[in-house]
């Protein structure tokens, strides 16, 4: 509730949701009358970082468009999260905005950071099951972040 209503007050634009197929129906009631599509998916929950991942790859391929992957369960808006997007990234050598954006939390309120994948035995399973064993060990020193927010 918090989530659409904030989202409504300061963005009018296209908004998916991409939820459990088990979501509850007065959830769905709000979005409806919010002008907010509700995409129910079928979500192991070992798969739901992948699936969250894939649909937001297919919904957001357009290059003329933003996108916003974020954990609604415990987040709001204060202005249109668009807005200002290209103060966020600076620009590419092409002179355009990022592909990508991530936010990171810092390491006063996310205390993993500074791990590697290898180090980290719940995220290098998460990308053992999404990508198969060996794409985890050749990823095992990169780092680990926590990144909430997606922009793309």
């Amino acid at each position: 509730r918090t989530f659409v209503l904030s989202l409504r007050r300061h963005y009018k634009g296209e908004a998916i949701i991409i939820s459990d197929a088990g979501a509850a129906s007065e959830a769905s009631q709000l979005c409806v009358a919010h002008n907010v599509t509700m995409l129910h998916v079928d979500m192991a929950p070992k798969l739901f970082r992948h699936t969250r991942f894939s649909r937001f790859a297919e919904l957001c391929h357009l290059p003329e468009h933003y996108c916003l992957s974020i954990d609604f369960r415990d987040s709001f808006f204060q202005a249109d999260p668009f807005s200002n997007i290209d103060l966020l990234g600076g620009r590419t050598e092409r002179g355009m905005p990022p592909d990508l954006l991530l936010s990171q939390e810092g390491v006063a309120t996310w205390p993993h950071s500074g791990y590697t994948l290898g180090e980290r035995w719940m995220q290098k399973s998460w990308v053992e099951q999404c990508f198969g064993k060996e794409t985890a060990a050749a990823m095992q020193a990169w780092p680990t972040i926590c990144s909430g927010a997606v922009f793309g």
